[in-house]
């Protein structure tokens, strides 16, 4: 199976990111309900 590292990056980033976002709205949810 040939997997690329740029795949691989790209992959990682867009995970991370996706976390971040998802972070910061759950985070922004609960102080709203505060």
């Amino acid at each position: 199976m040939n997997f690329d590292t740029t795949t691989y990056i790209a992959l990682v980033g867009a995970l991370s990111v996706f976390v971040v976002t998802i972070g910061v709205f759950a985070f922004l949810l609960t102080r709203k309900g505060k």
